[in-house]
């Protein structure tokens, strides 16, 4: 067994040690791992697979983790909570009889796709001793890159036509909607959040710049990235304005001028001022009455009408408590808030395991990461997925799984462990 692990292990050594030698070649290297990884598509002709398969590589790593170099606690409590999450839902499956397997699937291709496909790319990300920022950039030009693609396809028709020739349409909303996809698979509520959250990412590498051709770059690549969500989904405009707002008071607050923060005052207090004109009547924006409705009670959206109503608990207690799969799917009960099917789905009991599994991913790596901006962009996007999952199930949505699990894996891995491959191996 011993001489087995070894003959594994020596291939992945010497491959990280060429990997040290020519730093161009593994920086370009995982710039298409991580591109491919966080940013899965899947082309006409194999619909059941997409690029993020090619991260499932990963696996060749996994004797690293038998051999004890990365069996730190954060990965046994990793595992323990992700094999007490898969028999949960083998014995759910099992005693409800279910046939939709989709939640199944969901989560078993963490352990199966996604944490594999981190370890890889945290692997070369520690042979070339590069950060965080490094993924934060593979997110923001990623995005940037296929955002154009969405603008281009809501601008030109035939572009879009083209476009559907290569890349499978996942979403329930066809080629020939106002709305355009691009290159994506989908578009949609979760493909905005997924450009907000790389527009995040972008305000936050653009306060780290210092050269001007590298803000007005970011800065190109923000605006392309906000056009791209005018076209694909409301959902991440409102993550862009709460990111412009953010970024904005914290730029005020910390100049020393007082004139500054009289305006920043003034402004909250004239978008108050409208809020009161708005409900009063002297001032009619259409917008507006949304904010008069929230206010007053009489807010009529499906959120409310799911809370408000018996559709939040399933129709038996035993269905409450444990979940019955089948009832995953929109068609099965009247709402598509994520909270709701996924209890529909798990009963309390599974979500609740569902949640701190999620939680302890974020949590572990909020407690590594030192830079101040790594736990900014790591606790807003734990806040934005909770948030937004009011909407849809966004905490089961592969793409956001896959960046939780890939900073999870990043700043809890030993890469001091991983430094001498070489000299385990000879032990």
């Amino acid at each position: 067994m011993r001489e087995s692990l070894k003959a594994m292990v020596v291939p992945i050594a010497r491959i990280q040690g060429k990997l040290v030698e020519y730093p161009v070649l593994a920086r370009y290297f995982l710039g298409v791992m991580g591109f491919l990884y966080l940013i899965p598509v899947a082309f006409n002709g194999l619909p059941g697979y997409t690029t993020r398969w090619v991260g499932g590589f990963g696996v060749l790593l996994l004797p690293w983790l038998l051999r004890g170099r990365c069996w730190n606690g954060a990965f046994q409590w990793f595992f323990v909570l992700f094999l007490g999450l898969m028999l949960y839902l083998v014995a759910l499956y099992g005693v409800t009889g279910s046939p939709d397997y989709r939640v199944f699937k969901d989560i078993a291709l963490i352990g199966i796709q996604l944490f594999p496909g981190a370890l890889l790319i945290a692997v070369v990300l520690s042979s070339l001793e590069e950060d965080y920022d490094f993924i934060m950039d593979i997110l923001f030009w990623g995005m940037v890159f296929y955002g154009s693609t969405v603008v281009v396809g809501a601008l030109w028709v035939d572009a879009r036509e083209w476009f559907a020739l290569f890349t499978v349409n996942h979403s329930n909303i066809a080629d020939t909607s106002a709305r355009a996809r691009g290159l994506l698979n989908a578009s949609g509520a979760g493909t905005s959040a997924l450009i907000a959250l790389a527009f995040f990412a972008g305000c936050l590498r653009f306060e780290q710049a210092k050269a001007l051709r590298e803000k007005l770059t970011r800065m190109a690549g923000m605006v392309i990235l906000f056009s791209a969500c005018l076209v694909a989904g409301r959902t991440g405009l409102i993550l862009i304005a709460i990111t412009v707002v953010g970024f904005g008071c914290r730029y005020l607050l910390n100049q020393k001028s007082a004139g500054i923060k009289v305006v920043l005052i003034g402004g909250a207090a004239g978008v108050f001022g409208l809020l009161v004109l708005n409900w009063i009547g002297l001032f009619n924006f259409r917008r507006l009455d949304d904010f008069y409705y929230l206010f007053s009670g009489q807010w009529d959206v499906g959120i409310w009408k799911a809370f408000s109503s018996f559709v939040l608990w399933p129709d038996s207690r035993s269905g409450a408590f444990w979940g019955d799969p089948s009832s995953y799917e929109l068609n099965r009960i009247p709402s598509d808030l994520g909270y709701i099917r996924l209890l529909w789905a798990m009963g309390v009991f599974g979500s609740i395991l569902y949640y701190v599994f999620i939680l302890f991913l974020f949590l572990l790596a909020f407690k590594s990461a030192s830079k101040d901006r790594h736990r900014i962009f790591i606790s807003t996007l734990c806040l934005w997925l909770f948030f937004i999952h009011f909407k849809e199930p966004f905490l089961l949505d592969q793409r956001f799984l896959a960046l939780a699990v890939l900073t999870f894996v990043i700043f809890t891995m030993r890469f001091g462990e991983l430094s001498r491959p070489n000299e385990s191996v000879e032990r």
